[in-house]
């Protein structure tokens, strides 16, 4: 799945279409649309943010914690992007009963 296909299937469960979220963001439409054929550049970033253990907003320049610890790695590697912050904190929880559980 494209840049594009993800922003465009995120705009259409919030009731939008491309030109709507172009005009209320005031991202251009071919903007947007180049997005398609982008699809090397977003899977590159992401390969280069795993291999780093770096998240992709890091890099984009939209969150200032850089490097993930190996639990949040994993964590974000594996959970449900639905999860809670409750059962988060309960897989945390979990992942730290284990590792105490081996020493």
């Amino acid at each position: 799945m494209t840049l594009f296909d993800k922003i465009q299937s995120e705009a259409q469960k919030q009731g939008m279409e491309i030109p709507d979220l172009a005009e209320k963001t005031g991202v251009s439409k071919s903007t947007i649309y180049t997005w398609k054929s982008n699809k090397a550049n977003t899977d590159s970033l992401l390969k280069i943010a795993n291999f780093l253990h770096l998240s992709t907003d890091y890099l984009l320049g939209n969150d200032e914690i850089g490097q993930l610890t190996p639990q949040q790695y994993t964590i974000a590697n594996h959970a449900d992007p639905d999860m809670t912050d409750e059962q988060l904190e309960k897989v945390n929880e979990f992942i730290d009963f284990i590792q105490n559980k081996k020493k």
